[in-house]
């Protein structure tokens, strides 16, 4: 993603984002601690890696988004890449491909890897389905 942060304070990045799809403002409000925030200022592209969990609607047609996710710096050129993972389950190690879990970022959050490995997780063992673990 392309996004500007427009202002910034010792634990929070925020910026203003025109979502194009219905022509609505979000913006991002990123809690961080002091010494992540120290990475970005003003100005500053970054790339945002998140899922809403929870939407509040306000009036005028504005919307607060809450996410679960990560904040980068924005990184022009992608560079590909694979990220191995070991799994557990009940004890059993399971195997994932390696070419399962991949990013195109010098720096991957944790959220990007948990998201990415739960994505596998539901769609090969039925996690978060009736009668798994």
């Amino acid at each position: 993603s392309d996004i500007v942060i427009d202002f910034k304070t010792s634990h929070n990045l925020v910026t203003k984002k025109l979502d194009v799809r219905d022509a609505r403002d979000f913006f991002i409000n990123s809690e961080m601690d002091e010494y992540a925030a120290n990475d970005f200022k003003a100005g500053d592209k970054i790339a945002v890696f998140s899922v809403p969990f929870d939407w509040n609607y306000l009036s005028k047609g504005r919307v607060t988004a809450y996410t679960y996710g990560g904040i980068t710096p924005y990184q022009k050129t992608s560079i590909p890449k694979n990220i191995p993972v070991n799994l557990w389950i009940n004890g059993k190690q399971i195997s994932v491909p390696y070419n399962e879990i991949s990013t195109n970022k010098t720096t991957v959050t944790a959220q990007e890897i948990d998201l990415k490995v739960r994505k596998f997780l539901i769609s090969q063992h039925q996690l978060y389905s009736s009668g798994s673990s």
